[in-house]
């Protein structure tokens, strides 16, 4: 059996022992509280008008051009919206930025990480180094880098989750511009997770896109702010347009185009 396939069934033996009374599950990142109340609205508006056809491969013009509008006010990242690419949740759109990436290379990951992350390298054709997440700077970095190199690959990629899942860190300005720094000094790229941007335990949340987007590919999901898991709506920034079109034609050969109803959902938000 394959090493992925012995980590599906494995977790999935997990899972299956813990659907018994008295368990508390805590394996998704499911939200407590309800999504909101447009949501409903929404979602019935848009079954009534019939919005159940493929929409554009990159999303709605008009959900990419809100999400670009929040990236500038929110997040401080100066895009335009067709650099912004809708997908079928964070992940997809994580598959997709790895796919493309780091293919037989290496990706640097802080540790703790989330769970999911290796699964997706490992299906994109790369391989894992951790990074301690409390290291993570220029030089813990180039470290990786060595470790990359001694098992005969070449780092692609580093990933920074923040705030992470499921430590809650969020990596300050200082620490950014190092990892940046180090992007930009090794030809390498860093994909930016940020889909629990509004999780923050204390301090300021800081996008990396914000301080420079050259070589950044920024995730990002409505499925924890708005409590909407099922809907299956994330998306993604890229540095600019050409990368954009990529990761659009990958996904356009994937699934064509995310959800049309739960985009107009989206939309409203």
């Amino acid at each position: 059996m394959l090493e992925l396939e012995k980590l599906v069934t494995h977790t999935d033996r997990i899972i299956a022992r813990a659907r018994r009374p008295g368990v508390i599950r805590l394996q998704w990142g499911e939200p407590a509280f309800p999504p909101p109340r447009a949501v409903r609205e929404a979602l019935l508006e848009a079954l009534d008008l019939g919005l159940t056809r493929y929409t554009p491969p990159a999303g709605l013009p008009e959900l990419r051009e809100a999400i670009a509008r929040k990236l500038r006010e929110k997040n401080s990242v100066m895009c335009d919206a067709r650099e912004v690419v809708v997908t079928a949740g964070g992940t997809a759109a994580l598959h997709f930025v790895f796919r493309l990436l780091a293919r037989g290379g290496a990706v640097a990951v802080q540790d703790p990480g989330w769970f999911a992350y290796p699964a997706i390298i490992r299906v994109a054709g790369a391989e894992v180094v951790w990074v301690p997440e409390e290291k993570l700077g220029y030089e813990e970095l180039e470290r990786a880098r060595e470790d990359a190199k001694r098992k005969g690959l070449d780092l692609r990629v580093v990933v920074v989750n923040t705030p992470s899942n499921p430590s809650g860190t969020m990596f300050s300005r200082e620490t950014l511009k190092e990892v940046l720094d180090f992007a930009e000094d090794r030809g390498v790229w860093v994909v930016s997770d940020e889909v629990y941007e509004d999780f923050v335990l204390d301090g300021t949340h800081v996008s990396p896109a914000s301080i420079s987007r050259e070589r950044v590919f920024a995730v990002y999901s409505l499925s924890k702010t708005y409590a909407l898991t099922g809907l299956r709506i994330g998306y993604v920034v890229a540095p600019d347009e050409s990368w954009a079109r990529r990761l659009t034609i990958m996904q356009l050969h994937t699934y064509v185009c995310p959800t049309s109803f739960a985009q107009h959902v989206a939309r409203v938000l």
